[in-house]
C-alpha cells in the first residue's frame, strides 16, 4: 500500500513564470485556468530526471511540485511519506479536509487524492472536470469488551475459513446454500451461513416493517457493530443511504461487512452481513 500522497492534474504541454508558493484552492484555480495547455506553469526541465519539468507553482505544505511529461501531462505535488500506513491516512484526511474547504462536496479516497483535469481536444467539447472518489470515514471509538464485540470478532475470524466452524450441518429446507449458524450475535436469533456465491455470515435485523421499526432496529445496531469493529476500521455509506460499508483502515478496498437495508411494497428489511475472505 502506498506510504505517499500524490495529487494528480491529468492534461497538455509545456514553458515558464517564477516559482510561487500557492495554497491548495489557489493551485487548483491555476490548474483550471491552464487546463487547455499547462505551458505556462512550466519552468524547464527537471535536471534530475528528463521525464519531468519544473514547476513555477509549489503546493504550500508539499514535499515537492513538479510535471510529469510522460504520456499525459501531469502536474505532481507529493504530499510527504510516512512510517505506517495510520500516519499516512492522518495525512490524507488532513489533505482531504483542506480540499473539501475549496470544493464542498467533493470526497476522496485513501492514500491517493486526484485531480483530473482532462485536456479538451477540437472534435469534443470537454470541458475541465473534477473527478471525485467517494471516502471512508475512519471510526473514532475504542472497541469495547461486550458479548457482542467478541462474538463479531470470533465471525471476523471465521469469515476467513469460510464460516466452516460455525456453519450448521442441516441446509434450509427451502433455500439452497443456507445452513443455520451455530454462533449468533447476542440479540439477534436469526442468523446463518449462505455458501450460494460469496461465503457470508448473514444477521437478519428485521423483515418487512415499516420506516420507524426500521430506524429504531438499525440505529443500536449500528451503534454495536461501532463499538465491536474500533479504530482499526473505517466506514462509508452508499449514495442511497442504504447500505453501510465497513472495511479494515490498512486495506480499504476490501468490503469486511456491511449493514443495509432493502424496501419491498413499502415494507423494510434489513441485515448485517459479514463477507467471506481469503
Amino acid at each position: 500500500m502506498k506510504k505517499h500522497l500524490l495529487l494528480a492534474c491529468l492534461v497538455s504541454l509545456l514553458t515558464p513564470l517564477a516559482a510561487e508558493n500557492v495554497t491548495i484552492c489557489q493551485l487548483f484555480e491555476k490548474l483550471l485556468n491552464h487546463a487547455n495547455d499547462f505551458k505556462p506553469l512550466m519552468a524547464g526541465k527537471d535536471p534530475s530526471l528528463p521525464i519531468r519539468q519544473l514547476s513555477t507553482i509549489q503546493l504550500e505544505g508539499a514535499v515537492s511540485s513538479r510535471f510529469n511529461v510522460l504520456n499525459d501531462v501531469t502536474f505532481e505535488a507529493e504530499l510527504g511519506r510516512y512510517p505506517s500506513q495510520m500516519e499516512a491516512i492522518k495525512a490524507q484526511n488532513k489533505w482531504a479536509k483542506a480540499l473539501m474547504e475549496c470544493y464542498p462536496g467533493m470526497k476522496f479516497g485513501f492514500y491517493e487524492l486526484v485531480f483530473e483535469c482532462k485536456q479538451a481536444r477540437e472534435e469534443t467539447l470537454t470541458k475541465p472536470a473534477i473527478v471525485a472518489f467517494t471516502d471512508y470515514t475512519m471510526l473514532t471509538v475504542e472497541r469495547d469488551d461486550s458479548p457482542f464485540t467478541e462474538a463479531l470478532q470470533e465471525v471476523l475470524y471465521q469469515a476467513t475459513v469460510a464460516f466452516e466452524e460455525i456453519k450448521g450441518n442441516d441446509e434450509d429446507d427451502h433455500i439452497v446454500g443456507r445452513y443455520p449458524a451455530t454462533l449468533k450475535l447476542p440479540g439477534y436469533d436469526n442468523c446463518y451461513v449462505d455458501t450460494e456465491d460469496n461465503y457470508s455470515y448473514v444477521v437478519s435485523i428485521c423483515k418487512d416493517v415499516d420506516k420507524e421499526t426500521l430506524q429504531a432496529k438499525l440505529a443500536p445496531v449500528g451503534q454495536q457493530i461501532v463499538a465491536a469493529l474500533g479504530k482499526d476500521y473505517a466506514y462509508k455509506l452508499s449514495k442511497d443511504g442504504s447500505t453501510v460499508y465497513y472495511v479494515r483502515g490498512k486495506d480499504p478496498d476490501e468490503t469486511v461487512a456491511t449493514l443495509s437495508y432493502t424496501v419491498h411494497n413499502g415494507l423494510y428489511s434489513a441485515a448485517f452481513i459479514v463477507w467471506g475472505r481469503d
